[in-house]
């Protein structure tokens, strides 16, 4: 043991480098990606416009949200827009 100190679940190799953002984009791709295949799945439609929005979104917290979303209670693309943002909504605090 070299003495070095790394709390488990915390260290991330390349942390703060080009591996590191090109992960994440890799990360939010496939979220984004998610979101319209349920929706299609769903037979809701996603117009041109929607669909840009959602890939061109980068916050896995926000696609994950709107996952749920489209997973459960939208009936239309802009459910997952109309709420407001997710986090304004929450009850924990």
């Amino acid at each position: 043991m070299t003495g070095e100190f790394r709390p488990v679940g915390r260290y991330f190799p390349g942390g703060g480098t080009l591996f590191t953002e090109s992960f994440l984009e890799g990360r939010a791709e496939g979220y984004s990606d998610s979101v319209v295949r349920v929706l299609r799945a769903r037979d809701i439609d996603v117009p041109t416009e929607a669909l840009q929005r959602i890939q061109s979104c980068a916050d896995p917290d926000t696609l994950k949200h709107w996952l749920a979303l489209a997973a459960t209670t939208a009936t239309r693309v802009e459910d997952l827009f109309d709420s407001g943002p997710w986090w304004s909504r929450r009850t924990d605090e």
